[in-house]
Parts: structure tokens; C-alpha cells; sequence
């Protein structure tokens, strides 16, 4: 029975030693807090809704922008993927997250009817698409582009000149 005991006493003796000389090392992702700015133009008032989803694999922001003087509007959201970002090129991610925008339009009716381009502040060209919906008889126009490496934005608007003007003037500074 002694010998049980002292095996356990040892046994807690590592235990409580192990601590000292173990290590751990791992890869986490870190949000940065980093100010962002855009000029949607005059007549425009900008809705901060804050932070939509945060979970260990993402997060994403989003911003309504409405005109005071005409019914147009835009959803800006600005989002990352952590889980992914190691293994994905973030350009071919953006324009995944676009195709997933237009084909879902399309399967509710919509057609394209034209494609632009802007030049971002991030030196992206940034592919603009014009959507039209016959039944709805409703415009929408979609961008979407990276920021970094981890980070990208996406517009959904009615109005052309105001997407183009989100994708050219927005900025994040740390």
C-alpha cells in the first residue's frame, strides 16, 4: 500500500512540475482596430450598424448608406475570413464572394446587363456589375474587393456613381 502511495505522490510531484517545461506555440489571427474612411459624395447619410457576426472563423461589418434627396441605397460591409486566409489567394476570394452576390440575383430574376471598373485606393481593379430584375424592375449594382490580406469589402447598390464611388474612396489607416 506504501508503494501506492509513493507512486502517487511522484505522479503529483511531475504533475505539478510539468508546467515549468512544457511549451506551446500556435498560429492565431489578431483584429486590428484601424480607422476607415469613404466618401459616398453630398446627400448621403451613413448608418453604422456595427459588427453583424464575430466567431473564431470570421467577423464582418456593415454600413447602410442612403441618399437624402433620391431612394438610393447601399449596404457597404467590410468582412474577414480568418480560416481561410492562410490557404486562398484574397483576390479569387473577393471574387468568389461577388459570383455568390450575382448568381443569387440571377436566381431571383435578375440579368447582367453591364460591367465597369473602378480603381480602389488599394490599387485593385475592382469589377463593378449592373444588375436588372424585370419583375421588380429594380437596378442593383455589386463590387466587391480586397483590402488586404485578410480583409475585403463588398457593395450592393441601386446606384452606379455611388458604387464606384465606395470602391474609389475607401481607405483604412492604422
Amino acid at each position: 500500500m506504501k508503494s501506492y502511495k509513493l507512486i502517487g505522490l511522484m505522479f503529483l510531484l511531475i504533475v505539478y512540475l510539468m508546467p515549468e517545461y512544457c511549451a506551446f506555440e500556435t498560429s492565431i489571427q489578431i483584429i486590428e482596430k484601424v480607422n476607415l474612411s469613404f466618401d459616398p459624395g453630398q446627400g448621403y447619410e451613413i448608418y453604422d450598424k456595427g459588427i453583424k457576426d464575430v466567431d473564431e472563423d470570421s467577423f464582418s461589418r456593415n454600413f447602410f448608406i442612403n441618399s437624402t434627396s433620391t431612394e438610393n441605397n447601399a449596404l457597404l460591409s467590410i468582412g474577414s475570413i480568418f480560416s481561410l486566409t492562410d490557404n486562398i489567394d484574397p483576390v479569387e476570394f473577393s471574387n468568389y464572394m461577388a459570383d455568390i452576390l450575382v448568381g443569387a440575383y440571377k436566381l431571383a430574376g435578375g440579368k447582367e446587363i453591364g460591367i465597369d471598373f473602378a480603381n480602389s485606393t488599394f490599387g485593385q481593379n475592382v469589377k463593378i456589375i449592373t444588375l436588372f430584375n424585370s419583375k421588380s424592375e429594380n437596378q442593383t449594382v455589386i463590387a466587391s474587393w480586397v483590402l488586404d490580406r485578410d480583409n475585403f469589402a463588398f457593395v450592393i447598390s441601386d446606384d452606379s456613381n455611388l458604387t464606384r464611388r465606395s470602391v474609389e474612396t475607401l481607405e483604412i489607416k492604422s
